[in-house]
């Protein structure tokens, strides 16, 4: 794993959704923790908005706007493209399984929260690091100008 880089300015719309995401999956930490006390299944429906109303929208951002030129760049089959849309799928399936799983609730809020943090954690020190880097000039400003137009996908 590689450390962080400076974060180009055009990719930092994704950045700032990611310490919502942060945040969100701290708020398991905390209620496990018994520091802010929820209802399990309250809480659930809660992750669960948030990523159906604004984490999705992150997803599709990078999938849509950042994954084709990268894959322009290094094919589809990379390894780093390939961890991405695992992961995206992986979090999706544990998003579904907050509301509509089985089992302990508990127990797949602190999956979903893991995994939301792992994946911001490796989308920094990895994947954006190496969309910097293999993307031109013209694609990043693309890619920006994109990202501004949609907004924040994430809120606190």
């Amino acid at each position: 794993m590689t450390a962080p880089v400076r974060r180009d300015p055009r990719l930092v719309p994704l950045s700032h959704d990611h310490h919502v995401a942060l945040f969100r999956a701290r708020e398991v930490v905390l209620a496990v923790d018994g520091v802010q006390p929820q209802e399990p299944e309250s809480l659930a429906r809660h992750l669960a908005a948030f990523f159906d109303g604004e984490l999705v929208q992150h997803f599709e951002a990078e999938e849509q706007h950042l994954l084709p030129p990268f894959v322009a760049h290094v094919g589809v089959d990379h390894p780093l493209v390939v961890e991405l849309m695992r992961q995206h799928a992986e979090i999706r399936t544990l998003a579904a399984a907050l509301t509509d799983g089985e089992g302990d609730v508990w127990e797949r809020l602190k999956a979903w929260s893991t995994a939301i943090t792992a994946h911001v954690r490796w989308e920094e020190r990895e994947w954006f690091n190496a969309v910097q880097e293999a993307l031109t000039e013209d694609e990043l400003t693309v890619i920006g100008e994109a990202l501004k137009r949609a907004g924040p996908s994430c809120k606190v």
